[in-house]
């Protein structure tokens, strides 16, 4: 099997998994993640950081946005630039589901006119979502190459937020495919490539 039949196995696999959580199961688990996320040096030290919208069955960020807001950081979510196929991001100013609609494949993003362009070279620091991930880093995304097209302009520190459920033992990778450096469930925190978030923070 290629390294793209694998990949659609376990998306499969794994996007039921998730949709067997319980909400409230859910909830106590981004609880945690939230937690653990927030004590960690590299998100405390970032001035201005990359965070997702996240849909009812991943990890909820919407607490971390909140929490990111009293901590004064400048917040950048992204947009489906669908003709360019690539994304752009806007600042986030609040959390008011007045200024938020449902955009492709179903992903909430600023109303236009809430939208203020961010340019991606600010961004301290990533936190991307996943369908699974490996202890290596690697991250099976949805299948757009969306956030690896992006992640490949950047050396800043990447973050994937994930369930303890969605680790696995190997993620398939292509030459396209841009790894995390680090990921925090709600059990723990992995250091995936510690060389390269040293390299790309002194």
């Amino acid at each position: 099997m290629d390294a793209s039949a694998l990949k659609r196995l376990i998306r499969l696999e794994q996007l039921l998994f998730r949709r067997q959580l319980s909400a409230s199961d859910r909830d106590l688990k981004s609880a945690a993640i939230t937690e653990r996320l927030l004590c960690f040096d590299l998100f405390q030290k970032a001035g201005s950081v990359q965070l997702y919208l996240s849909s009812q069955e991943e990890v909820d960020t919407t607490s971390l946005i909140y929490a990111a807001h009293r901590l004064k950081k400048r917040i950048a979510v992204p947009v489906l630039d669908i003709k360019n196929k690539t994304l752009i991001f806007s600042k986030l100013f609040r959390i008011d589901p007045d200024i938020f609609e449902v955009g492709p494949f179903g992903i909430s993003q600023p109303k236009p006119a809430f939208q203020k362009k961010m340019d991606m070279d600010v961004i301290d620091f990533w936190i991307v979502p996943g369908i699974a991930f490996d202890k290596k880093g690697n991250r099976l995304g949805y299948g757009g190459g969306y956030y690896d097209r992006i992640l490949s302009q950047t050396q800043k520190p990447v973050l994937g937020l994930a369930f303890e459920l969605q680790i696995v033992k190997d993620v398939p990778i292509e030459s396209t495919d841009v790894p995390v450096d680090v990921i925090i469930t709600e059990e723990r925190t992995i250091i995936c490539r510690e060389a390269e978030i040293e390299r790309n923070t002194n």
